[in-house]
């Protein structure tokens, strides 16, 4: 049986506490929808960024992520790529506010970082790359910067551009806004208009074919224009969701759920078909797509791979695929640990929390239950604990698993809904179900003993046997973001906290206190505490903890009930620790922390791209990061930058070894 990772992991953690410097690329794909994938110039490299924050850089000719970009607290708009350098052009937005950054994506620096007043329409380098062009959806629209990040001036207005290039010399350049379907084209020595056409039809989303021809959509009809005239040289009708040019080709997809790729050129100023590809398998689920100079189309998908459709002979093929299973919690009872993912769930021995390494690994066990993403729950003082489905099947199952003996001692199966939290207390089981009832079980027989309606409520805790704290939408019936409940007698009553929206609670029953993460529409994230009344349970002396301006509505809080300190990983870049007197932000990883636990000394992360960090909770040092993928190996890096995997096949299939420096 294959010795797992976490082990290996919590038997060194005193070994790694050097400065730490990530040395390897995972060769995974992005965790979520690809938004962007481009080609460089030389064709050389595949330039994807997604939903997760991160931008890879795959070399076709090595077959392998060489490099990846993580932009803390950022969503990713859109990416260009400098054809005679090896920088990009970001878009890239926190909270409300819009940014193009330049990076040179070979070493992962960032170059330059300029606010922009609202969010670009497009952005794209010159064909010398001297200049990087955008458009934003003001009457003066136009954006143009040089390579050092200085704004170009242009004092001409222009309406809103939908479409711009420049020619190949980088003298003369052209607008389009579809609005008035006006082409001009401005002289950029002394940024003045030289002429203009208005088109014969509004196009949407238009690309250059040649230096005298458009190709736009409009209307379920594709259309080719002279850019001279503006007169329409020929049109085809077809539902087009995707146009694209290579090689004096036009390469279109259909927008429906059987789509073809069709292929035309123009010949004698006719659009002519050439091919015509049965590609629905391949375009069902793409969520961005270029083409190269080869004839090969190249698709992001909406799980984060990469895969590619050859035009010449209609085979696909997959360039980079999702190899890391995602990490969905860890949890620790006295003598074991438990780990869910999205294939599998593991338990480990209690020995693997000895203060000493040993040689001795323990093996890890699958633990034998019939679905996955499982949530758990250990039993304080007992080997149980509580497993339940998050997702499939249907209806929602919940387990006693008894960790000693192996085996599942009890099953629950008349859930109405998917569980969302559950909480132990001396007495009882209380079970959020996800948007529908807090179901309370007896402890001892799980015999149901209430329900009470939750619709609404996001999170719960308890500080009392009978008294259920619950986190809502202040939206909800009624008007409350926090609500206490008594469950001796099913009694709910509101308490006024002055927030939209609390999503996650906890309380301290040592020292009489709750905490809360909240947004507010401001915007902002905080983390706030509050008093508690023994006698009535009510609250009272709300402070903030923590606050930062952006909504961050999957950040976590928890508490360390040996300590008493607060982490939170709310902000998107490192843990904080918040306690009576300080606030402590842990070192950065290459990770956006998310799902935090701890235990003996050491805080664990489950981040977003589904590795685990973890830190030295006194230091705040980070000691190394967990990969686990899907087919049970693992690897993990350590500070020094040493690789302890599963074999070593690990390491010459699943990682790209950076070069020192």
């Amino acid at each position: 049986m294959r010795k797992c990772c976490l082990l290996t992991v919590f038997f060194i953690s005193q070994m790694f506490l050097y400065a730490f410097n990530s040395s390897i690329i995972i060769q995974t794909g992005h965790t979520g929808v690809i938004n962007n994938i481009i080609e460089s110039s030389d064709g050389k490299y595949i330039i994807t960024s997604g939903v997760d924050s991160k931008i890879k850089i795959f070399s076709r000719e090595e077959n392998k992520i060489i490099q990846e970009i993580l932009i803390y607290d950022s969503t990713i708009e859109y990416i260009a790529v400098n054809p005679v350098k090896t920088q990009i052009a970001v878009i890239v937005r926190r909270g409300e506010d819009y940014y193009l950054e330049i990076y040179d994506w070979l070493i992962a620096q960032k170059l330059k970082s300029i606010k922009i007043s609202d969010r670009p329409l497009f952005i794209d380098y010159s064909p010398k790359g001297t200049y990087i062009f955008l458009s934003v959806p003001k009457w003066n629209s136009l954006r143009i910067y040089n390579t050092s990040g200085s704004l170009v001036n242009f004092n001409a207005g222009f309406g809103i551009i939908n479409y711009m290039f420049f020619s190949k010399t980088e003298q003369t350049l052209v607008t389009y806004q579809s609005s008035s379907q006006e082409l001009i084209y401005w002289d950029m020595k002394n940024k003045s208009k030289k002429a203009s056409v208005r088109t014969r039809v509004k196009l949407d989303k238009p690309v250059l074919y040649s230096q005298r021809i458009m190709i736009g959509k409009a209307n379920k009809t594709i259309y080719a224009i002279d850019l001279y005239t503006g007169e329409i040289i020929d049109s085809i009708a077809i539902d087009a969701k995707n146009i694209l040019v290579t090689n004096n080709t036009i390469v279109v997809t259909e927008n429906s759920s059987f789509a073809s790729i069709i292929l035309y050129t123009i010949e004698e100023n006719k659009l002519k078909q050439q091919k015509k590809i049965d590609a629905s398998s391949f375009l069902s689920d793409i969520s961005s797509i270029t083409c190269d100079a080869n004839g090969y189309i190249i698709a992001g998908t909406s799980k984060g791979t990469i895969k590619m459709l050859s035009t010449k002979s209609g085979q696909q093929k997959t360039v980079l695929s999702s190899s890391m299973t995602t990490i969905k919690q860890i949890s620790f009872s006295e003598s074991n640990a438990f780990c869910s993912t999205s294939e599998f769930t593991l338990q480990w021995e209690a020995s693997i929390f000895s203060d000493r390494p040993s040689d001795n690994l323990v093996e890890a066990k699958k633990i034998p239950i019939n679905f996955t993403n499982a949530g758990i729950e250990p039993i304080e003082g007992s080997e149980k604990i509580l497993m339940w489905s998050t997702g499939y099947p249907f209806p929602p199952r919940l387990l006693v698993y008894n960790a000693k003996e192996n085996k599942i001692e009890k099953e629950i199966s008349n859930l109405t809904a998917y569980v969302q939290k559950i909480l132990i207390t001396d007495e009882s089981i209380v079970i959020l179900e996800k948007d529908s009832v807090i179901r309370i079980l007896d402890k001892t027989d799980m015999t149901e003993k209430l329900r009470i309606p939750a619709k609404g409520i996001n999170d719960i805790a308890s500080i009392k046997e009978h008294i259920i704290y619950a986190a809502r939408t202040k939206t909800s019936d009624p008007p409350y973001s926090l609500i206490k409940i008594d469950t001796l007698f099913g009694e709910t009553v509101p308490i006024e906290t002055n927030d939209e929206i609390i999503y996650k609670i906890l309380t301290d029953k040592i020292k009489n206190k709750i905490y809360f993460l909240n947004i507010s529409s401001n915007p902002s994230t905080s983390v706030k505490s509050a008093s508690i009344n023994s006698d009535n349970g009510n609250i009272y002396s709300i402070r903030t903890l923590y606050n930062i301006a952006q909504i961050d509505s999957n950040a976590d809080i928890i508490i360390d009930k040996d300590t008493g300190y607060i982490y939170t990983t709310v902000g998107f870049s490192s843990p904080v620790k918040i306690g009576q007197s300080e606030k402590k932000t842990f070192e950065a990883t290459g990770h956006i922390p998310r799902k935090l636990s701890t235990f003996k000394n050491i805080l664990y992360s489950i981040n977003s791209d589904g590795s685990i960090s973890m830190w030295d909770t006194i230091t705040g040092k980070h000691i190394y990061d967990v990969y686990i993928f899907a087919d049970g190996n693992w690897i993990i890096e350590g500070r020094n930058g040493e690789l302890i995997p599963s074999s070593q096949e690990v390491i010459k299939e699943r990682i790209y070894q950076l070069a020192k420096g």
